[in-house]
């Protein structure tokens, strides 16, 4: 399987994903590491990646235009999903969730049949964070709730997206 990354700036946090076979596989804000850690990160995993911002361009410029803050539906892009059948459902449904729109962990737990602490587990463990929205799903008294690696990134992510925190 060939796989290329590539990294995005979004309001000074660095963006790295990689790409197999027409989808995103991983995906991750970097915060301490640098796109060096992730490659090697990556690579534990067993995939093999090249760089190759070129190989990726008209993805790349789809993030750039969402940092701009563009209405781009990053949900849209194919992504490999990976995870039990409960994460699964729980990132289907999430993936739903258009640009500008948030639903509680509660709400997506009564969709997919679940509780709204097994929905933030499951979020906890997207290996594909923006592509699969997670940074939508806040808590039922209108706080953020969690966000890997901080919330401050899942505030910056509303906030481009027209919330008003």
């Amino acid at each position: 399987m060939k796989a290329f990354y590539a990294t995005v700036e979004i309001e000074g946090f660095t963006f790295a994903f990689v790409v197999a076979d027409g989808k995103v596989i991983r995906a991750k804000f970097l915060t301490k590491e640098s796109d060096e850690a992730f490659a090697e990160e990556i690579e534990r995993e067993g995939i093999k990646a090249e760089r190759n911002p070129f190989a990726l361009q008209h993805l790349v410029r789809l993030l750039q235009s969402y940092a701009s803050g563009g209405r781009i539906a990053l949900e849209k892009v194919p992504v490999f999903m990976n995870g039990s059948s409960h994460d699964v459902k729980v990132y289907k449904a999430i993936r739903r969730l258009t640009f500008g729109h948030t639903a509680t962990y509660g709400e997506i737990a009564r969709i997919v049949g679940s509780s709204a602490r097994a929905v933030g587990r499951a979020l906890a463990r997207n290996r594909v964070p923006l592509f699969i929205p997670c940074h939508r799903v806040i808590r039922s008294d209108g706080t953020l709730g969690g966000f890997t690696p901080s919330v401050e990134i899942k505030k910056l992510l509303l906030k481009l997206e027209g919330f008003s925190l």
